[in-house]
């Protein structure tokens, strides 16, 4: 039961990553004006939020040893990623673990999308479902 729920996730962010490499003109300000603006950060960003969370877990790693707020933000972060894999593991649900566990499947999902979209391995078409019920 997790796991078809973890797999559904994955597949909803997956289809969604293919449409960010395709069409870069897009991302023009001085054709498209504000629109560019919105759509890079509504659109981009937040699906290229797994870099961000490497850069940041990967940078308070080295620098946690030089700021004590910088250490409580590592344990904070780490804190949140175990609390994830409590409920992969142990599938507990309470609500302390479901919100982290789904956030970093959305995660996982957008690294999965942008890896199969860079080896071409993404469809630019979905599959017909076989039934709604």
């Amino acid at each position: 039961m997790i796991l078809r729920a973890g797999v559904t996730i994955l597949l909803d962010h997956v289809r969604g990553i293919r449409s960010l490499y395709t069409n870069l003109r897009k991302y023009n300000p001085f054709q498209y004006g504000w629109y560019s603006y919105f759509y890079f950060s509504h659109r981009a960003c937040r699906r290229a939020l797994f870099i961000f969370h490497m850069v940041a877990l990967i940078t308070n790693l080295i620098l946690s040893k030089k700021s004590s707020l910088l250490f409580i933000m590592l344990s904070g972060q780490l804190a949140f990623y175990f609390l994830a894999l409590l409920k992969l593991i142990f599938g507990i649900n309470a609500k302390v673990c479901y919100y982290p566990y789904y956030y970093c499947m959305t995660l996982v999902a957008q690294l999965m999308g942008t890896y199969d979209s860079m080896t071409g391995r993404s469809k630019p078409f979905w599959e017909k479902a076989e039934s709604t019920r």
